[in-house]
């Protein structure tokens, strides 16, 4: 079995803007595993609600459609506990779990 175990993803939007050498050949290392966890260092919702008042640093965002682009890489575990997963509040965290 191989499993891929990242870090931080932080993205902001779909993955064909990004068809460099380097991610692409990262992606695919990804999807040749079997499982692949990473921590989703961002929510996903369709901007139409405002931020918290407080954030983990910065008001991390992408849309939602990005959630496919991560599966279609590989990713089949996302962990959702940091500490942006609350900066577009409650309704921006039932949309990234909706997404995912």
């Amino acid at each position: 079995m191989k499993i891929a175990l990242v870090g931080d993803i932080m993205v902001s939007r779909f993955f064909g803007v990004f068809d460099n050498d380097c991610f692409m050949k990262v992606a695919s290392e990804i999807s040749e595993c079997d499982v692949a966890l990473g921590n989703l260092e961002t929510v996903f919702h369709d901007y139409q609600f405002p931020p918290a008042a407080e954030s983990g640093g910065s008001w991390m965002r992408c849309p939602p459609s990005v959630a496919g682009s991560l599966k279609e890489i590989g990713f089949s575990m996302l962990s959702l506990a940091n500490n942006h997963a609350g900066d577009w509040g409650i309704a921006g965290m039932e949309t990234t779990k909706r997404s995912l």
